[in-house]
């Protein structure tokens, strides 16, 4: 793998600090802060739902760095006139799952009141 490939793939691999996990630690410190037992559920479950949007986008990072993998395995297969159709029947289906976690996440980018266009990717 050559230095860009690699720094492609790093820009591409989850990251635990990301944005969403930091803000449901911040509403779990909040909870415990509450002494108001009804907001004390609301944040909590708003840490959740953030907890759940972390890791939607982990899971899109693993399936797109999955697809770009798979895309440059048929692309040397195809280049090497090799078959290619069941790394190309793979990445039909990488894609597919790629897309289920787009939509997981877009749902419940919904459910906290947030258009799809804030998707983190």
């Amino acid at each position: 793998m050559v230095p860009a490939d690699k720094a492609r793939e790093a820009a591409l691999l989850p990251r635990h600090d990301s944005e969403y996990s930091k803000r449901a630690k911040e509403l779990r410190e909040s909870a415990n802060q509450s002494r108001d037992g009804d907001n004390r559920i609301m944040l909590l479950e708003a840490a959740l739902i953030f907890d759940r949007l972390a890791q939607a986008k982990h899971h899109i990072d693993e399936a797109l760095a999955t697809v770009m993998r798979q895309v440059e395995l048929v692309e040397e297969l195809e280049i090497r006139g090799i078959d290619a159709t069941e790394a190309t029947r793979l990445l039909t289906e990488f894609r597919r799952f790629l897309i289920q976690h787009i939509q997981d996440c877009d749902r419940i980018l919904t459910e906290l009141g947030l258009p799809p266009e804030n998707r983190p990717i």
